[in-house]
């Protein structure tokens, strides 16, 4: 059943509020040198703790989808993810009482990171299940878009108003929102557990699990029932034993790690983080110091300079941000889309050949 779209809207926000941290930190990267006192390799630790406890921690989420509801997953992990933000927004107060904020800052971007994974792994799986049919791609391409949105939103603002208290603050407030929406969220539209003869099975079409994929997803393209099939399948009791007609239980499982779309798709994301992650953290200081030697401030206006050409920067990389990676995912997703979608046999193809275009 497809949900509204107003829900696409709920798991995007959460994919882009959990990122609006990371892209704060890269805009106070000078501020977290000069003003806290931080050396460069600080800084490295402290803005990569995240992205190394998200992978980390991603196995454990669908673990968790086998005993806990799908709703009740996403809530902890908001809850996390506002303590993380409350680690960095006091960190300035610690430091200047006279204790360290290093530790304080590693274990709230750990806490962030854990947290993280949950919207991360659901997400795309949520869509997969729920997106209408001739919109799937694109709706895949808007979770996966989001992310660089709250990367950006976060660096613009702390860019913009270079006030860390208020940068943070302001995470909280839209965590808090994120979390009464989904609070006030129908069960149907986000996923279920329901216990059935002593087990726990997710109440949707697919068995999650960090060790299985369901048959039939955007990870396995071989074996998409039709439509007729679809309706039957969720018209069964266990709509999770019989997503494919005729295979067995053991056979709809498959191992993630040997399908080789995963692993393509990993070194995929894996390179482009590689690049990304480098350019987030440090373009920011590099370009402003060509700017600076550009106009070679003067002692009286040096102030003036620095803040004009910190703005110019933050701009810059916003906007190169919004239109290359953010606007090709949305693009891509369409395209995706237009000609016949990613699922069957004619998806497979469309993936191989976007796939041969991107290796252009």
């Amino acid at each position: 059943m497809a949900a509204p779209f107003r829900y696409l809207l709920l798991f995007t926000g959460f994919s882009a509020c959990a990122q609006f941290d990371s892209g704060a930190l890269a805009a106070f990267e000078d501020y977290l040198r000069k003003g806290l006192g931080f050396s460069t390799q600080d800084i490295g630790y402290i803005n990569a703790m995240e992205y190394i406890m998200l992978p980390l921690a991603s196995p454990l989420i669908p673990c968790l989808f086998q005993f806990l509801k799908v709703k009740i997953v996403l809530l902890i992990c908001l809850v996390g993810n506002m303590l993380g933000v409350c680690g960095l927004a006091v960190g300035p107060w610690m430091q200047e009482s006279g204790d360290s904020a290093f530790n304080l800052f590693v274990v709230s971007r750990a806490i962030s990171g854990m947290c993280h994974a949950g919207i991360a792994v659901y997400g795309s799986v949520w869509v997969d299940l729920h997106a209408p049919k001739e919109q799937a791609a694109s709706w895949l391409g808007a979770m996966q878009a989001s992310s660089l949105v709250g990367l950006v939103i976060g660096y613009t603002v702390a860019g913009y108003s270079r006030d860390w208290v208020t940068c943070f603050c302001l995470n909280l407030v839209w965590f808090a929102a994120t979390f009464v929406c989904l609070v006030c969220t129908a069960p149907e539209h986000i996923g279920n557990t329901t216990s059935a003869g002593g087990r726990h099975r997710t109440d949707s079409r697919v068995r999650l699990s960090f060790v299985s994929v369901p048959s039939g997803s955007f990870v396995s393209q071989a074996d998409w029932a039709n439509d007729a099939e679809a309706r039957e399948v969720q018209q069964t009791e266990d709509p999770t034993a019989n997503l494919v007609p005729g295979r067995s239980a053991s056979s709809a499982a498959t191992t993630v790690e040997n399908l080789p779309v995963y692993g393509l798709m990993t070194l995929c994301v894996s390179s482009l983080f590689f690049v990304s992650g480098g350019l987030q953290f440090w373009a920011t200081p590099y370009m402003e110091q060509i700017r600076l030697q550009e106009v070679a401030p003067t002692e009286t206006c040096a102030s003036e300079v620095q803040k004009s050409a910190h703005n110019l920067v933050v701009t810059l990389v916003a906007v190169i941000t919004l239109t290359a990676p953010t606007f090709g995912v949305f693009l891509g997703g369409s395209a995706v889309d237009s000609i016949g979608g990613y699922r069957g046999n004619a998806g497979r193809t469309n993936l191989k050949m976007l796939a041969a275009g991107g290796c252009f």
